[in-house]
């Protein structure tokens, strides 16, 4: 998927973040059903081209039904979002660019069953001003729009901009995102309301099915993250190309307000970590024991990869040495 990732971060590019108290405008959105794209003409800045946007000004809690007059009822969908901030008002060239490059794409995949929907959404925020997001029935989907990137590409190479400006002149790609097991909240039980802030998403981009090379690019292992407990931990499993494997069990506490991680592998080893994300990254550290510290940090990457680094100090968080560095390469990326 990497053609199709590098476009998104062209016309569109990590960290978790709680957007459901947020106020904004769904600005466009594609449903599967009828499969058609809603729109209501509005003009937007100087523009002398109409920009087929639909406004809705209503707050909103997040997300809204994604499906046109029916209940979500995957429990296997995947949502990718990508949080975009409009440069110095330029919202006139932004509107236009992702309206006839970024939605062009998604309402062909729409039309031809590849994604299950889409919108655009304008975020009433300093951090960022558009949220997008496309959506998918599952992750055979998702990994699969990469092939049907490149057939609509091939015909549409050229990005089309509303003058001379450059898309870095207009917009920056803040961060982006992809959750899994996307469920209706109005259909969610009390107990997964208590999962929902930002603190408890914070992981999220650790989600998925990788494949882990080393620093001179050799493959050394497998790992699968899911999402357990009605979405309130996430679930490891490791298993290496020398024949070794171990599960971890990963979840926010909001009493202590900490990260924590429990660690088993197949030959006994054991490891209790805690910590939380900070400075773009995921990192957790164990007690000093027997003359030791572990640290393990999680960092996403703009790929869409995720480094993964282990570190010990035998000087009481002085000094650290490396033991591990691992690149997360998402099976189908």
């Amino acid at each position: 998927m990497k053609l199709f990732f590098i476009f998104l971060m062209l016309f569109s590019s990590y960290i978790p973040t709680n957007i459901l108290q947020c106020d904004f405008k769904n600005i466009g959105i594609g449903i599967r059903g009828s499969k058609q794209f809603k729109t209501e003409g509005i003009n937007v800045g100087n523009t002398d081209k109409e920009a087929s946007f639909y406004v809705s000004s209503t707050k909103v809690s997040y997300p809204e039904k994604l499906l046109d007059g029916d209940e979500m009822k995957s429990s296997n969908s995947v949502s990718v979002l990508d949080y975009v901030k409009i440069i110095e008002g330029k919202e006139a060239e932004a509107y236009h660019f992702y309206e006839n490059n970024w939605a062009k794409f998604r309402r062909y995949a729409l039309a031809n069953g590849f994604i299950s929907g889409f919108r655009m959404m304008r975020a009433e925020g300093d951090e960022y001003d558009l949220i997008l997001e496309t959506m998918y029935d599952n992750k055979e989907q998702l990994n699969a729009i990469e092939e049907h990137f490149k057939e609509w590409f091939s015909q549409n190479p050229t990005p089309d901009l509303l003058n001379d400006l450059k898309p870095n002149a207009f917009r920056q790609n803040v961060k982006n995102e992809t959750v899994y097991n996307y469920v209706n909240f109005s259909k969610v039980n009390s107990q997964n309301q208590n999962c929902i802030s930002e603190n408890h998403r914070a992981f999220d981009f650790w989600l998925g099915d990788w494949e882990v090379y080393n620093k001179k690019g050799q493959h050394i292992g497998s790992n699968s993250i899911d999402l357990i407990q009605n979405s309130c931990g996430i679930q490891e499993n490791w298993v290496s190309k020398d024949s070794g494997a171990g599960t971890s069990y990963n979840f926010y506490d909001a009493k202590t307000q900490k990260w924590y991680q429990s660690w088993i592998s197949n030959s006994g080893n054991a490891l209790l970590l805690s910590g939380g994300y900070h400075d773009g990254k995921m990192e957790m550290q164990s007690q000093l024991i027997e003359g030791k510290i572990d640290r393990i940090k999680w960092i996403p990457q703009e790929d869409n990869s995720v480094l993964q680094i282990w570190e010990i100090s035998t000087d009481k968080g002085e000094t650290w040495q490396e033991t591990f560095w691992g690149k997360y390469i998402k099976n189908g990326g």
